[in-house]
C-alpha cells in the first residue's frame, strides 16, 4: 500500500469518481474501483486507487475524470477563483482537476492519495481516519 502527499502534479491513467464528501471532516473523497466501464471500454485494475482532499473550503467538480490530472493551480486561477466566491481563498491550496473532458477546482489544506491493493470500493477509504 502506498500513501502519499507528495510534490505535484500528479496524473493517473485511471478513471475516478467523486465518492464523497463529509461536511463535519471538511473531507472529499474521489475514488477509481477495481473495475467500471468509460465510453464502453471496460476497465480493470488491480487496486482501489483513493484521492482524499482535508480541509475542504470550496468544491467545482466533475462527477468524473479520467485521467485524473490533479495539480496546484495559477496566481491567475486563483484569482479567477476568488472573484467568483467573493471572498479570498486564506492559506489553503487550491487544486486545479483535469481529465481528458472535465475539469475542476478543490480548495484545501492537503491532499492525500493511496493505491491500494488491498481496498475495496465496498468499504471506507484506508485514507479516511
Amino acid at each position: 500500500m502506498h500513501r502519499s502527499s507528495g510534490p505535484l502534479p500528479l496524473e493517473v491513467d485511471r478513471k475516478f469518481v467523486l465518492s464523497g464528501y463529509v461536511y463535519s471532516h471538511s473531507q472529499l473523497l474521489l475514488r477509481s474501483g477495481r473495475t467500471g466501464y468509460d465510453k464502453g471500454e471496460y476497465l480493470a485494475h488491480d487496486s482501489v486507487y483513493d484521492v482524499l482532499f482535508k480541509d475542504v473550503g470550496a468544491v467545482v467538480v466533475s462527477d468524473s475524470y479520467r485521467p485524473l490530472r490533479i495539480s496546484v493551480a495559477s496566481g491567475e486561477e486563483r484569482r479567477a477563483v476568488e472573484s467568483v466566491l467573493g471572498r479570498g481563498l486564506d492559506e489553503r491550496t487550491l487544486f486545479r482537476l483535469r481529465g481528458a473532458e472535465s475539469s475542476g477546482y478543490v480548495l484545501a489544506g492537503a491532499v492525500y492519495w493511496l493505491d491500494d491493493p488491498a481496498g475495496s470500493v465496498e468499504g471506507p477509504s484506508a485514507l479516511i481516519t
